[in-house]
């Protein structure tokens, strides 16, 4: 019997239709510029200086339905197709 995989999936990102309006993913973005006093919170003493220009890391910040992820990771179990 072969089995055939079917990806459902949609890309997250924002302005994309995946979800009803007030359920749609939000993505923050944050550039390496932005976030030096996060980083320098995890290590106390360290100076803008001491990063290679002087930048953090860059940060996606993302708020999604808790049934985004679900539905995709369940339904190739529930609903796999066979021939």
């Amino acid at each position: 019997m072969t089995r055939y995989f079917i990806d459902l999936s949609v890309a997250i990102e924002n302005d994309v239709p995946s979800d009803p309006p007030p359920l749609m993913p939000k993505i923050t973005y944050m550039s390496h510029r932005q976030t030096f006093h996060q980083i320098g919170s995890f290590f106390p003493g360290l100076a803008p200086a001491d990063l290679p220009d002087g930048e953090g890391w860059a940060v996606e910040t993302m708020a999604v339905s808790p049934s985004y992820s679900q539905h995709g990771r369940d339904s190739a179990g529930r609903y796999s197709v066979t021939h």
